[in-house]
């Protein structure tokens, strides 16, 4: 049996598409299908356009470039990765920044940081291709991380409080 395995792309892919479903399994079974959030929610409006609209996951938000700013904004409690971040997305409660240039230590003490704030009940693997982790905390923020050793390449995938 010859064991192959996916190319960097088609595994952030499918750890993102992972992560979509986070907020559509978490919602099973709950009062009113939407994570337990029984408040309605308002129409859509006219008023807004997609120039001044706020991200969602119909209508994203992507920045790509050479070193992007960190989007603290958009990322929740996580700390600054030291790396060259190349692209930015971000769609409604989800956001990813992916990037370039991490060191494999560094990349293993951010898992550590990530444990301290107090993401786990996730999973965490290593060998000599790739480091990842998922995990959530105790207000169901969700986050993974994935790192490929050789090309020194990974994302980040932050969703705040479920959604």
């Amino acid at each position: 049996m010859t064991s192959r395995r996916l190319p960097v792309p088609a595994l952030l892919l499918v750890l993102l598409l992972g992560l979509l479903l986070v907020p559509t399994l978490a919602s099973c079974g709950q009062p009113g299908g939407n994570g337990g959030n029984t408040t309605p929610t308002a129409a859509p409006t006219d008023d807004a356009s997609p120039t001044d609209a706020a991200p969602t996951q119909a209508n994203p938000t992507v920045e790509s470039g050479d070193d992007l700013e960190w989007p603290s904004d958009a990322m929740g409690n996580l700390p600054v990765l030291d790396a060259t971040r190349t692209d930015i997305v971000i769609a409604g409660g989800l956001s990813s920044v992916l990037f370039t240039d991490l060191d494999a230590e560094v990349g293993s003490q951010y898992i550590e940081a990530l444990k301290e704030l107090g993401y786990g009940d996730g999973m965490e693997y290593k060998d000599d291709v790739v480091l990842s982790f998922t995990g959530t905390d105790a207000d169901g923020a969700s986050v993974v991380f994935a790192y490929d050793f050789s090309t020194r390449e990974g994302t980040l995938t932050y969703s705040g409080n479920g959604g």
